[in-house]
């Protein structure tokens, strides 16, 4: 059952590299910056945060992610930059990211409309010391460890009002070569960097003085994969306490969805922390017990500012 768990984790991420490359959350309303440069700054004051997700509990080789987004509004908030540091692992394959982001924001009556530059660099690695193959000796997965430094840049759109917000990016333009056989052997593999196109939005729904309803949404698409959608909804009662809910299709070749997933979170002025629980639906349920996810951001606003996108405005 080892070897079969290691042959699908080792299968799927040859087949990732034409479908969904990029780091996955769902709580991604809390993770903007890692999408998309535009963002940055739109808190109107400095925020540091982080968020570790563990996929496929008990699954062997499982993919786990974690990121840490840094950013704030500078130049009288006409300006925001952004730091994002991300690390993604998927059987015999790391990934470490940094990026760094730059937002120019452009005022308009009902909104504020962002355009956001990043610049990034990517650590990959494959250490295949511990593969175990079914049959042996086999020439395509060879033992030893290679590695790559590879840089990318990217660009994205926000547009942020009070009650509104929607933005597209694509936070990785260059097809990097994924290579990385030919550093182990005298064989070759193949795989790109694939461009990443990401389309997010959210709205605010004042259902009384202290009940608001906020819908999300998160659409993901790489050429030659299926396209991914993410569809959420919240409670927010007394701008404290949310707890939703988010269905992710899991590409348009409907077959009953990917997973099912319950998120809560707690707004304690400056600190915001949460969690969320992926239940799958797809067959992975049965070697898996779900997926989880712990995030906290700290954003350093003084008791009297009043942010144009307040914390639990997602």
């Amino acid at each position: 059952m080892r070897k079969l768990l290691f042959t699908f984790v080792f299968s799927a991420f040859f087949i990732a590299l034409y479908g969904q490359q990029g780091v996955q959350y769902t709580s991604f309303m809390f993770n903007k910056l890692g999408f998309n440069p535009a963002y940055a700054g739109s808190n109107d004051c400095p925020c540091l945060s982080g968020i570790h997700r563990s996929q496929w509990i008990a699954f062997e080789g499982a993919p786990t992610s974690q990121t840490v987004n840094f950013h704030m509004p500078m130049f009288a908030k006409r300006v925001g930059m952004g730091l994002s540091l991300q690390h993604d692992q998927i059987g015999p394959t790391d990934s470490y990211w940094a990026s760094l982001g730059y937002a120019y924001r452009i005022p308009f009556k009902k909104g504020n409309l962002s355009v956001g530059l990043q610049a990034s660099m990517r650590s990959y690695s494959v250490d295949l010391t511990d593969a175990r193959t079914i049959q042996g000796n086999d020439n395509a997965v060879m033992n030893g460890t290679a590695n790559k430094v590879l840089p990318n840049f990217g660009a994205g759109l926000y547009w942020l009002s009070d009650k509104f917000y929607a933005g597209m990016s694509i936070p990785y333009i260059v097809g990097n070569d994924l290579g990385v056989l030919n550093q182990l052997s005298s064989n070759s593999d193949f795989g790109n960097e694939e461009r990443h196109w990401y389309g997010m939005a959210g709205v605010k729904i004042d259902a009384s003085k202290n009940l608001a309803i906020k819908p999300a949404a998160m659409f993901k698409y790489v050429q030659d994969a299926p396209a991914d959608l993410d569809l959420h909804a919240s409670l927010i009662f007394y701008e404290t306490f949310g707890i939703g809910a988010t269905y992710r299709l899991g590409g348009f070749d409907f077959s009953g969805g990917d997973s099912f997933d319950i998120i809560a979170h707690l707004n304690l002025g400056k600190f915001t922390i949460g969690g969320a629980y992926d239940v799958s639906l797809s067959e992975v349920r049965e070697y898996s017990s779900g997926t989880f996810e712990v995030f906290l951001e700290y954003c350093m606003k003084n008791n009297d500012d009043k942010l144009t996108n307040p914390r639990f405005f997602f």
